[in-house]
């Protein structure tokens, strides 16, 4: 966020009173593999080994540039989901101010761990923004950003001019959903910001969700 302090990391200690069953941890040189749910064809595969010492194969909503985006017609919507770009800045983007916190942790949310490698890799590999549309929801009005196992990261707007999102900001959201929500393993979020667009002060949705 715009002069957002980067909280430590402290994952609570609570559980759910019927908290469902964890998965075993994965060995030491597997890869935890995508789920189903993840259309290969809409996402850059990354392997990265987080801060748990697993690694995953991360996915990332594929990097359109403008010249790749040819609508045919006004009423033409193949080409919704092409719509997006991603703008590389050498020292990362920090677009969004300050944000409302949902909590949305059920037995039903991504594992915390797999969250937590959403943040490693906004931390670590990220460098820049997405430009995106109130038009760029191909994923059950979403637009998806980058995830890792169950867990996954995405927004939307219905600005007029759309709104920028950056590596930081996905970031310090992830961090913050986990200490504010992790439960018995496992953490949901949502919420509200503003981010910049070429004009205003965009609201954006965002939600850690899982896959």
């Amino acid at each position: 966020m715009f002069a957002h302090a980067l909280l430590a990391l402290t994952l609570g200690a609570s559980s759910f009173a019927t908290a469902s069953a964890l998965p075993p941890k994965v060995p030491d040189g597997d890869v935890v593999p995508l789920p189903a749910s993840v259309d290969v064809n809409s996402v850059d595969l990354h392997n990265f080994t987080a801060s748990d010492g697993n690694t995953y194969t991360v996915w990332v909503a594929k990097m359109q540039s403008p010249e790749d985006v040819q609508p045919t017609g006004a009423d033409d919507d193949s080409n919704v989901a092409r719509r997006w770009q991603w703008e590389h800045w050498p020292n990362g983007v920090d677009a969004c101010g300050a944000a409302s916190f949902r909590d949305e942790t059920s037995n039903g949310s991504p594992l915390t761990d797999h969250c937590i490698c959403v943040r490693d890799y906004a931390r670590d590999q990220l460098r820049g923004r997405w430009a995106f549309g109130r038009d760029d929801k191909p994923n059950n009005g979403w637009f998806n950003l980058v995830g890792c196992g169950e867990c996954g990261f995405r927004v939307y707007t219905d600005n007029f001019f759309g709104a920028f999102v950056g590596d930081t900001d996905v970031r310090d959201l992830s961090t913050d959903s986990i200490n504010r929500y992790n439960r018995g393993g496992r953490v949901g979020a949502g919420g509200d910001m503003g981010c910049r667009n070429w004009a205003e002060l965009a609201k954006v949705h965002w939600s850690v969700f899982r896959q």
